[in-house]
């Protein structure tokens, strides 16, 4: 009978080892799941930081490039007006001057 029960406590006795064992395991199996759920978390917020900061520097590119493409497009108009004034800036000062001094002229006369 002795016998018996020192078999029967060293059954529970293992039971609640391998209990606390099974705990142990499963709850070092937990926590290394959720460092590495933590870990691809993080990498996968790293990738994509890094996706939308490609993207925004790229788009960042192509508005530097158009908006160089409009200064040069407005500097080649600039200059060419300047040119087109330069041609006529002569006859527009003598028309100027003619208009003045011929209206002074008719205010003179008077």
């Amino acid at each position: 009978m002795k016998r018996s029960i020192e078999s029967i406590l060293d059954i529970d006795r293992k039971t609640r080892e391998l209990e606390g064992d099974t705990k142990r395991s499963i709850d070092q199996m937990d926590e290394s799941y959720r460092k590495e759920l933590s870990s691809l978390e993080y990498q996968r917020s790293k990738e994509a930081k890094e996706k939308a900061k490609k993207s925004y520097d790229e788009t960042l590119d192509s508005f530097a490039r158009d908006i160089e493409a409009v200064k040069s497009a407005s500097q080649v108009q600039l200059k060419n007006m300047d040119l087109e004034y330069s041609k006529v800036k002569d006859a527009l000062v003598e028309r100027a001057f003619t208009k003045i001094l011929g209206k002074e002229s008719a205010d003179d006369d008077q």
